[in-house]
C-alpha cells in the first residue's frame, strides 16, 4: 500500500497496482550503455598509453642530456 495526497493535504492509502512503476530497460538501451562504457574504457586506455609514452620519451631525453 502507498500514500497519496489530495489537494487539501489529506493522505489516503492506495493499492500497490495504482503506484507508478519504472519499466526495466530495453535490450537496445542496455546495448547502447554497454557500447558507451566500452568506448569510454578504450579512450581511457589510449590516454594512459599516451601518458606512458610521454614519460618514456621525457626520461630518455633527460638521460641523453645528462650524458652529453
Amino acid at each position: 500500500m502507498g500514500m497519496d495526497a489530495f489537494r487539501g493535504g489529506t493522505m489516503i492509502r492506495t493499492p500497490e497496482w495504482r503506484q507508478p512503476r519504472m519499466a526495466p530497460p530495453r535490450a537496445s538501451t542496455m546495448n547502447e550503455m554497454r557500447k558507451l562504457k566500452n568506448s569510454q574504457s578504450k579512450q581511457k586506455i589510449k590516454t594512459e598509453n599516451a601518458m606512458v609514452k610521454e614519460l618514456i620519451f621525457s626520461e630518455s631525453d633527460r638521460i641523453a642530456n645528462n650524458q652529453e
